[in-house]
């Protein structure tokens, strides 16, 4: 079973049963928050050994995160649009690839719900990281580049984390894919918006 579905289930379980808001849990927890922005610095060694690639396929890499984020963006906005949802529902739920520290950012900025947009990074990131082994051989992924490349860009945190589990390559493609899908949807993002709003 999934450490972190198993942990987060845990964390809403108690929660639930003390009648603990999100904020009020954030209020005592926000250490929990320095410790993994911190941690985040340990994906600097995966991208470290595996410079020399990276640096080989910096378009491949570009491209596919591009592609990835616009992919997320005209899914979610178009889906959400056709359903009649409001641009406050839609600009809450557009940030759910990105990792948590810029995604509730980009939501906030654009007028989202943050506790909201939580639970759908949280969750994307759960699905993702539970569903994509089964989805990368579905479609036939077989490069480390390739499943790196799609765990860090649909899956953040959560994605890159079972990428590792899976060899070192991997998950420095995921953290570089995490790390550009974060910066290309901070700019687009907001950008799109404007230009559909």
């Amino acid at each position: 079973m999934n450490p972190a579905l198993i942990a987060s289930l845990g964390i809403i379980f108690v929660l639930l049963i003390f009648g603990i808001s999100y904020n009020g849990y954030m209020k005592g927890g926000s250490w929990i928050n320095h410790i993994l922005n911190a941690t985040v610095v340990c994906l600097a060694y995966p991208l470290y050994k595996n410079r020399e690639k990276i640096k080989d396929n910096v378009s491949i890499i570009f491209a596919s995160v591009l592609t990835g984020v616009m992919l997320n963006f005209m899914l979610v906005f178009l889906t959400l649009k056709a359903f009649g949802y409001s641009k406050d529902v839609i600009v809450t739920l557009l940030p759910r690839s990105i990792t948590a520290a810029v995604g509730i950012e980009v939501s906030h900025e654009l007028g989202g719900t943050d506790t909201m947009t939580v639970l759908f990074i949280i969750t994307t990131g759960l699905i993702g990281s539970i569903l994509g082994s089964m989805l990368l051989r579905f479609g036939r992924f077989e490069s480390s580049i390739a499943k790196g490349l799609t765990y860090g860009n649909a899956s953040h945190a959560f994605g890159t984390a079972k990428a590792l589990e899976m060899d070192i390559e991997s998950g420095a493609f995921s953290s570089i894919g995490m790390i550009l899908t974060a910066v290309i949807s901070s700019v687009l993002i907001p950008v799109l918006i404007l230009l559909f709003y």
